[in-house]
């Protein structure tokens, strides 16, 4: 129960379930708390930039983070999808319309993040953040390896103590002391002394699961060994994308 264990949760992939609306979301995480899990991404404030000037409405978060963090007992979670920056090899996506690395984009980002992290801190809820920056970065493109440190750069200028997450599964040299926190994939990708040396020099190891389970094959599936993994390796948490993502109607098809 130490662990954070952080199930994607996703609404809107779901045709067959009406999931939507804070009734539904509630349920989903009344479920979650009974199985010792996380949703990841709560619903995200809503920024707005009018006449030069960036505001926050945190209404949708704060009903979901108390519900979560204050009554269930939640252990961890992301930061809102709104800082979320890139994924793969695509370019980071504007924010609040400006476009990446240009000063106006400097500015809403880490504008929006302060204001956000300040507000998390008069809650009692930054020790429980992790900020999800990138899922599974293509870092055999330079382009790709520039961008994370510029972001990473971008994000510590402002809040220097807030952990970087990354679904990196491999290591790359490069992003030391820029991520401090590593999605690495349990089946070996990383290989243990390379995490162990991220860990002695201060960052943190999450295992990192895409793929490894399987409703119909649970005793060749991996989750059964993850928390002893953790255990024997000093990884403080695993995710596993996806908790609900339901394209077709499970029960007719079996996907």
């Amino acid at each position: 129960s130490r662990l954070k264990v952080t199930y994607d949760f996703r609404e809107g992939h779901n045709a067959p379930f009406d999931d939507t609306g804070d009734a539904a979301r509630e349920r989903w995480y009344r479920f979650m708390a009974r199985h010792r899990i996380t949703p990841g991404i709560l619903p995200s404030p809503k920024f707005a930039l009018k006449d030069g000037k960036i505001t926050m409405d945190t209404a949708d978060f704060d009903r979901a983070a108390a519900l979560c963090l204050d009554e269930l007992g939640m252990n961890s979670f992301y930061s809102p999808w709104f800082f979320y920056a890139f994924g793969w090899a695509r370019p980071p996506k504007r924010v609040l319309g400006a476009e990446p690395f240009t000063k106006d984009y400097t500015r809403n980002y880490t504008t929006c993040l302060k204001m956000f992290m300040d507000h998390l801190r008069t809650k009692g809820w930054d020790s429980k953040m992790t900020l999800y920056i990138s899922d599974e970065p293509h870092f055999r493109h330079e382009h790709v390896r520039k961008q994370m440190i510029k972001l990473c750069e971008m994000i510590h200028a402002v809040e220097p103590d807030v952990p970087i997450y990354s679904s990196t599964w491999r290591y790359c040299p490069e992003w030391a002391d820029h991520i401090t926190v590593w999605g690495a994939g349990p089946h070996g990708s990383m290989p243990v002394e390379t995490f162990q040396g991220r860990q002695a020099a201060g960052d943190r190891i999450w295992f990192t699961t895409d793929g490894h389970m399987c409703t119909d094959t649970p005793y060749c599936a991996i989750e059964r060994v993850l928390p002893w993994l953790c255990w024997k390796y000093g990884a403080e948490a695993y995710e596993f994308w996806g908790l609900n993502w339901y394209t077709y109607d499970p029960w007719k098809f079996g996907w």
